[in-house]
């Protein structure tokens, strides 16, 4: 019995000496590659080109028809109808048409801000890659060619002008996502026939980028 406690006692003493002898500039150190890093993704060609190919599908699924304001918009324009409360369908065909509530609560509040929230953020996401990728270019960095990397903005600007004029369409009033902001800056609400007019001027973008 005592041996066993005395074997016991050893491998302890032993394991809190391995311990003590661990510190922070001996121990392993290794970068988690699967983390996410905005820093990163947008320092490397395959990370700005996989961020803006990914743009327009990231923007139809932002007014994904099942979810946020596209029901109650096809109603509106009497291309579907439902009387029933999912997506406020039944406030949105109701003729003539009932003023829209956007107070605090109100009974459609979830699909209202899902759509500028998912629109603002996909955008800006878009925008900010298009500007890594000028970035990028300006460093002598490259997408592999000239006709690469100049689809890959003319993509990326045709992207974040459908994350512009739809919210256009719908609000009032729009955080317009631009290739100009930094990073962390937030812009303020533009009325929406601004908004439209920004995102028609993206469109043009586009189109000189090629």
């Amino acid at each position: 019995m005592n041996l066993r406690y005395v074997r016991r006692s050893a491998l302890a003493l032993t394991a809190l000496a391995a311990i003590a002898a661990c510190d922070a500039e001996s121990t392993l150190s290794v970068e988690n590659t699967n983390n996410p890093d905005v820093e990163r993704a947008f320092a490397t060609a395959d990370g700005i080109q996989a961020i803006i190919s990914n743009g327009v599908s990231q923007m139809l699924g932002a007014v994904n028809p099942c979810c946020g304001l596209m029901p109650a918009a096809m109603v509106m324009s009497f291309e579907s109808y439902g009387s029933v409360a999912n997506f406020g369908m039944n406030l949105r065909a109701t003729i003539p048409r009932a003023p829209i509530d956007n107070n605090r609560g109100n009974a459609t509040q979830a699909e209202n801000h899902r759509d500028f929230l998912q629109q603002s953020l996909r955008g800006r996401t878009v925008a900010n890659a298009v500007a890594a990728l000028d970035r990028f270019t300006k460093g002598g960095g490259s997408l592999g060619n000239e006709g690469l990397t100049l689809r890959a903005r003319s993509f990326g600007f045709f992207s974040i002008a459908i994350a512009n004029g739809q919210m256009a369409l719908m609000y009032d009033s729009v955080a317009v996502a631009r290739p100009a902001l930094e990073s962390t800056e937030v812009p303020p609400l533009q009325g929406y026939k601004d908004a439209m007019g920004v995102a028609l001027a993206q469109l043009d973008s586009a189109i000189a980028s090629l």
